[in-house]
């Protein structure tokens, strides 16, 4: 019977590190959802730390790996109405990790395809689906998410008539929703800026515009400079929009991977330590 072949990963090597993030954003994710109960919260706690404690190399366990994979397919079948885009990156990061540990260190520069890959597939599948929608692509989506305060919260809570504007908005939106109709209701909302038509709509195309340029760059040039420039204001782009801690944590785990260099990947580590705090403290979104 063939042995597994022998991996040798320092720990402070691209993969080492990139391995680490996967393993403390799947946990920290994990323990930030609201769907699931406490118990199953801590049986993948449990899970985690016996595999940290016993085995000598737990991040190169691909019994560690393989439950992250079931867990995420599990979800995706379960939930999928409500899946998003972290879901699926979880469930390709896991079987690109398995696939690599499964084939040794000669394996290396393919976990960097798939990972470039998956980049890739992500970022242009989430632009084609904004460019394929009417209502995102007319700027109306963006509208109504920036008049109720679910777009820029973090500069959003810097002026008070904005804020007051997307308070009152907020509350107009619940009481539509809250009863049934029963009659003719007229629900007048506040703009909390100026030019917020224009804003809408500029946001809409260079939202769709860096996600697609960000892919192809990451995909062809993995190792340019400017092409994690792109990946990384696009990374910072979306956390101003909106804080998707879960997902914005899974793409600097993978920028950690391909960065070009230790400046880049310091980077990463930071915004995803920034990221990880927000989504375990409940500020940001899982």
């Amino acid at each position: 019977m063939n042995k597994s072949p022998e991996i040798h990963i320092p720990d402070i090597s691209g993969t080492g590190i990139f391995l680490k993030a996967c393993a403390t954003v799947f946990v920290i994710y994990k323990l930030s959802q609201n769907i699931e109960g406490v118990w199953v919260k801590m049986f993948v706690l449990l899970f985690s730390l016996i595999i940290f404690f016993f085995y000598q190399k737990p991040l190169l366990s691909r019994f560690f790996w393989i439950f992250w994979l079931l867990y995420f397919l599990n979800y995706l079948f379960f939930y999928y109405p409500i899946a998003a885009n972290h879901h699926f990156t979880g469930a390709y990061l896991s079987a690109a990790i398995i696939i690599f540990l499964l084939n040794g260190d000669e394996n290396e520069r393919i976990l960097q395809f798939h990972i470039r890959f998956m980049v890739a597939a992500i970022l242009i599948a989430s632009a084609l689906h904004k460019a394929l929608s009417p209502t995102f692509i007319s700027g109306e989506y963006f509208q109504l998410e920036t008049s109720t305060g679910e777009f820029l919260k973090p500069i959003k809570n810097l002026f008070s008539n904005w804020k007051n504007a997307a308070d009152y908005n907020a509350s107009q939106l619940n009481d539509l929703f809250s009863e049934p109709p029963d009659g003719v209701r007229i629900y007048a909302m506040m703009y909390p800026f100026n030019g917020l038509n224009a804003f809408a709509k500029v946001s809409s195309f260079m939202a769709i515009f860096i996600e697609t340029l960000a892919g192809i760059l990451i995909f062809r040039s993995p190792h340019k400079k400017s092409s994690h420039l792109i990946y990384g204001l696009m990374i910072a782009g979306v956390f101003v929009f909106r804080l998707e801690t879960g997902f914005l944590s899974m793409l600097c785990a993978m920028g950690i991977l391909l960065a070009p260099n230790i400046f880049f990947r310091n980077i990463y580590l930071i915004m995803m330590s920034l990221f990880l705090a927000l989504m375990a403290s409940g500020i940001g979104l899982p």
